[in-house]
């Protein structure tokens, strides 16, 4: 795996960036991959908005979560 400081030596702008975004959810372990759903009682989205902004703020939340869950932050 790519270390993110050699791949983005400046923090890249994920709302913007396909790339970063897909690096980012698949650094997401698969045992958090629902911590939307499960933490935040997110239904998903419905077909008409699948937008990439929108996706990609859901990756951001849960990688977030999963951040704080594997350092015990969430109960």
């Amino acid at each position: 795996m790519d270390d993110w400081g050699e791949v983005y030596p400046e923090p890249p702008l994920f709302i913007e960036s396909r790339p970063a975004t897909v690096k980012l959810t698949r650094s997401i372990p698969k045992a958090d991959k629902q911590l939307l759903k499960e933490k935040l009682k997110f239904q998903g989205y419905s077909v008409g908005q699948l937008v990439p902004r929108l996706t990609r703020r859901a990756t951001l939340a849960n990688w977030l979560l999963s951040y704080m869950n594997q350092r015990g932050m969430l109960d």
